[in-house]
């Protein structure tokens, strides 16, 4: 499946907050509490949030570029664009992960010149953890945030200290 980046639009947020996932995936699903509040975060430019669109234009799933990639409790010391993502409920599990992730960090090595890439990731989703490993993702850190989800920090590509 082809795949096409933009800055998100409030006509995406509005279908990704209405996604429902099945156990145990339901872990992402939008709160439904405090929308307002989220749609203005997920416009912000500052968290960087883009739709990822198909040939159609329909919408089959976002990411983000930096902070929001984040989880309190991992260590992100080594400079590395943090990346942030989740595909459509009915697209998951079918194959189209690997071209979805390769198109957001071609779009990330070109928009922003990032060589680096961190994936955040709970355990519990071996699904997204296989396919970051075949794209060469490496396991780098592991920790359980305060609401105690244990997660891994997975990178690929060359990392420096600051």
């Amino acid at each position: 499946m082809q795949f096409k980046l933009i800055p998100i639009r409030l006509a995406d947020i509005n279908l990704m907050l209405d996604w429902r996932y099945e156990p145990p995936f339901d872990f992402y699903n939008p709160p439904t509490e405090h929308l307002y509040h989220l749609r203005t975060q997920l416009l912000d430019p500052f968290w960087r949030f883009h739709a990822v669109l198909d040939k159609h234009d329909d919408l089959c799933g976002y990411c983000s570029f930096g902070e929001d990639g984040q989880v309190t409790g991992g260590d992100y010391t080594v400079s590395a664009l943090d990346i942030g993502l989740g595909l459509r409920p009915n697209l998951t599990g079918k194959g189209y992960g690997s071209d979805f992730l390769i198109e957001i960090m071609a779009y990330a090595r070109d928009i922003f010149e990032f060589e680096s890439f961190r994936l955040t990731v709970a355990v519990f989703n071996q699904r997204a953890i296989s396919l970051y490993h075949r794209l060469g993702f490496e396991i780098v850190f592991e920790f359980t945030d305060p609401s105690d989800v244990n997660y891994l920090i997975l990178t690929k590509g060359k990392q420096s200290t600051p």
